[in-house]
């Protein structure tokens, strides 16, 4: 990998995607028609860097010609941009004055804080700010306040500037159309617009139950039945009735009302706070009021004030999220209930039979309250209007005005490569730019009011990115100028012939002949579905597209480095020539166990008990999981009451330990609630035929009432790594006490994890694999000897499949992030620059940058990609 592709790969996304745009596959080496400006110093020293007998020097046109290749025209155009904003005026002030420092704040905020701060600890506000500065620093080379707040400045300076734009062009395009279809944005566009993103708000009470009898139940507590017939007439007609005496009568409009209240507070009762303190979540008084004639009165003013009003209120999004068929009854088959609502055959503001949704799943009692129309459209053009300019105010359509004003303000690019990816890319903005055959020495650009020298641009590259490629190059040099390293090739032969500067002729031979058969593809045609082939570009063209490489001696330097740098990384890791007494073979045997005290493995189930926003929990796609440190004290409570008296059920009872989960599971799920506006103990609730709040000495209808769900599930085999740290640890230390049973061993102590409390009961342990050795002894980490036959040959007839699964197990992801990877060599080398003696020549970073960039990224790789060898 030469540097080239290093530093893009280290570059921010929207700058890689301007360079793609720019250069795409025809990065060319351009003819020599003209001279390219210079810097003014390019021969001189850009660092230099020792280490030991060992110096690496690295030159200003190196630096230079890498960055401008890579990241020059974004570097230029963002020059030209920030004083093209700042002498571009509206009203006397320019666009760069325009930008408020609040505006700024604002977007450091979103970019600090993209979900927010106000559920943030001060731990957690001080760790996302620290994340954002080394994120400005990493990306963009800013280190100060006053330079990151620059960086969004330059980014809403061009937004404003693109806004005016923008108005400009529709004034300009109304002014002319002669009918609808010919103006900026048509009636069509504010109808499109209007029909997707204004809907109707309801008000509603919506009471869910995951079986048609558990709804049916909830009514049988308050008693009352559902009278079902199918004449569906004035006098005969599906009611609700209660029975007075030995006779049944059908509930009155406010009993209905009050049925419905009291179902919707048992269901969410556990939402209230401080519940079971606390257990009405609608309350007289609140969400509705009773009149003198015993008619209810619901609340459908949204309040931005106490949104405990709001219970009852749910935006189209809401409802649709919450249960699409919902939302299309409650828009075109019910009536909002008013106070002289009737119970009547031809009544539609309660639904008296549940509704059974998402195929069966879900079934509801559902109480229309009120519609909130959308807003005509008529009334809201004008804010229909804002959103439809919004729309169209994209990265591209900013990028475009920006280069209309490049072109406006007549931008001349001297440097001939810069001037081809400027053309490049300004096509896609449907702009063409001029070329120019004027020539200077050390004049970059130039646009109206401004020159700007390769010295300029030099730094303004370097200050981002020069840190980044700086670190590559010294890499690049070690690897060649050190011959503890390079034993090919003598960079200080001065020598004029190059293949006398070989040490290694069949090393030299190897490369040109690698280098002749690179060729032969390239004039086959074998790049040519890429893009790459002769009848598109000479292979001169190709070597600086693929390489980064200017003939074909640079090219066997290309391959030389490449080779040295793999012998590099394989012998971080290779055992090859190694013996036992070997440091690295110590290093092997100290991770390999390591690898062995984490493996483990079990079969097993469990019984989850968790919690959820919404009481119809895993069912309703509207629902969020929620991890029991943001649960109620009392539902922690409950979860481990729950596990004891699972536990207590498991060891007292027959059947298998499938068939007892899953009887929990059940009993769980038929049981009601309770009631909310009684005492939650079984002895304040109804009896009711066929319905039993106990199972099997569970409370299952007081931890359903809290808020608990329980779930059952095969977990098959277990081993490490697979399961949240929690749950592993529990499961390990079943297996620790005894690895290899068939015995069921339940967990005695509760598991908590982000999913909830978990009832484990671990059927079998299995024991490590091992394998046999010469002597008939039994091993379970491979010795040096077979390794070293494996990398000789994994297919040696003396290696048997359990000695293959070891090497494997224990062996190959040591060796793979070794060697393999190359996360772990690129951590030694950079820890190797992190020991030099550096001179820094110029002064567009400090050292204390140098070395903070160096630590950060060895913090990533280690945190990221490092497992075994941490």
């Amino acid at each position: 990998m030469n540097s080239s592709t290093v530093i893009k790969k280290t570059l921010p996304l929207i700058i890689i995607l301007l360079i793609i745009i720019g250069v795409a596959v025809t990065c060319t080496v351009l003819s020599k028609e003209k001279d390219n400006p210079v810097i003014g110093n390019p021969d001189g020293v850009y660092l230099t860097a020792k280490e030991g007998e060992f110096t690496y020097k690295l030159t200003n046109s190196r630096l230079y010609d890498e960055l401008k290749e890579n990241v020059g025209i974004s570097s230029l155009v963002t020059m030209i941009n920030k004083d093209l904003l700042k002498d571009t005026k509206k009203g006397g002030i320019s666009y760069w004055d325009k930008v408020t420092q609040e505006a700024i704040d604002d977007e450091v905020e979103k970019a600090t804080f993209p979900d927010g701060k106000d559920e943030l600890t001060a731990e957690e506000i001080t760790e996302a700010e620290e994340k954002f500065l080394d994120t400005m620093f990493s990306s963009y080379g800013l280190v100060s306040m006053t330079e990151i707040e620059n960086h969004y400045r330059l980014i809403l300076a061009k937004k404003l500037y693109a806004a005016d734009k923008l108005e400009e062009e529709i004034a300009t395009k109304n002014a002319e159309a002669k009918k609808d279809s010919e103006k900026y944005f048509t009636q069509s566009d504010y109808t499109s617009y209007y029909t997707s993103n204004y809907k109707s708000e309801y008000w509603a009470m919506i009471v869910p139950f995951s079986t048609e009898a558990q709804a049916k139940n909830a009514l049988a507590q308050l008693g009352i039945t559902i009278k079902t017939s199918t004449a569906n007439t004035s006098d005969d007609f599906t009611r609700w009735v209660k029975t007075v005496g030995e006779e049944e009568v059908a509930l009155t409009t406010s009993e209905v009302v009050a049925a419905m209240v009291s179902m919707y507070n048992t269901t969410r009762a556990f939402q209230t706070e401080n519940y079971p303190i606390n257990r009405l979540v609608l309350t007289e008084g609140k969400q509705y009021t009773i009149n003198e004639e015993g008619l209810y009165q619901f609340n459908t003013t949204v309040s931005e004030e106490d949104e405990t009003l709001n219970a009852l209120h749910y935006t189209y999004d809401e409802i649709y999220a919450y249960q699409s068929s919902v939302q299309n009854y409650l828009k075109n088959t019910m009536v909002s209930y008013t106070t002289s609502s009737e119970v009547t055959y031809t009544q539609k503001w309660f639904t008296p039979t549940p509704q059974s949704y998402s195929s069966g799943s879900i079934y509801c009692f559902i109480m229309k309250l009120a519609e909130v129309a959308a807003p005509e459209q008529s009334t809201v053009n004008e804010e229909i209007y804002k959103k439809l300019v919004e729309k169209t105010l994209t990265d591209t359509f900013v990028e475009t005005k920006m280069a209309e004003l490049r072109q406006e303000k007549g931008l001349v690019i001297y440097d001939t490569f810069l001037e081809k990816q400027y053309v490049s890319s300004a096509k896609t903005y449907k702009v063409t730019h001029e070329t120019t055959k004027k020539a200077s020495e050390n004049l970059v650009a130039s646009i109206e009011g401004h020159e700007y020298t390769t010295d300029q641009l030099f730094d303004a590259m370097d200050k981002i990115y020069g840190i980044s490629l700086a670190i590559t190059l010294i890499n690049e040099e070690r690897f060649l100028v050190n011959t503890n390293y390079n034993k090919y090739f003598d960079t200080t032969s001065t020598a004029n012939k190059e293949k006398d500067k070989w040490l290694d002729q069949e090393k030299y031979q190897e490369l040109t002949t690698e280098v002749s058969n690179e060729k032969l593809n390239f004039s086959a045609g074998a790049y040519e579905s890429y893009g790459y082939g002769p009848s598109t570009m000479k292979w001169e063209e190709f070597l600086q597209s693929i390489y980064g490489v200017s003939n074909e001696q640079e090219l066997r330097m290309y391959f030389l480095k490449s080779d040295i740098i793999s012998d590099f990384k394989k012998s971080l890791g290779d055992l090859s020539e190694v013996d036992e007494t070997s440091p690295l073979w110590q290093f092997y045997l100290e991770k390999m166990e390591s690898i062995k005290e984490k493996i483990f493995t079990t079969t097993g189930v469990h019984l989850l008990i968790s919690a959820y926003e919404d009481p119809m929990g895993a069912v309703s796609a509207s629902s969020n999981m929620l991890d029991p440190k943001d649960w109620s004290e009392y539902q922690v409570t409950c979860a481990k009451e729950l596990t004891d008296q699972v536990k207590a059920y498991i060891a007292s009872s027959e059947g298998t330990i499938k068939e007892k989960l899953e009887a929990v599971v059940a009993a769980f799920k038929a049981s009601p609630r309770f009631i909310a506006h009684l005492d939650q103990t079984v002895a304040a609730q109804p009896v009711v035929e066929g319905v039993s709040y106990v199972f099997e000495g569970i409370e299952v209808a007081k931890f359903k009432s809290a808020g608990l769900t329980v779930k059952y599930e095969d977990l098959g085999e277990i081993t490490n790594g697979e399961m949240v740290e929690e749950f592993e640890a529990a499961v390990k230390s079943i297996w620790l006490a005894n690895p290899e049973s068939d015995s069921m061993v339940i967990y005695n102590d509760y598991i908590q994890t982000k999913f909830g409390f978990h009832v484990y009961a671990n059927l079998t342990t299995k024991p490590l694999a091992t394998w046999e050795d010469a002597e008939g002894n039994t091993q379970i980490l491979p010795s040096l000897e077979i390794i070293k036959k494996y990398i000789e040959d994994a297919a040696d007839e003396d290696l048997t499949e359990e000695m293959k699964k070891a090497i494997e197990t224990y062996y190959s992801p040591i060796f793979k992030e070794l060697s393999t990877d190359g996360y772990y060599a690129a951590i030694k080398q950079y820890q190797a620059i992190n020991g030099m003696d550096i001179t820094f020549s110029k002064t567009n970073y400090t050292r204390e940058s140098f070395l903070r960039a160096i630590d950060m990224t060895i913090k990533k790789y280690e945190d990221e990609n490092l497992t075994y060898i941490k």
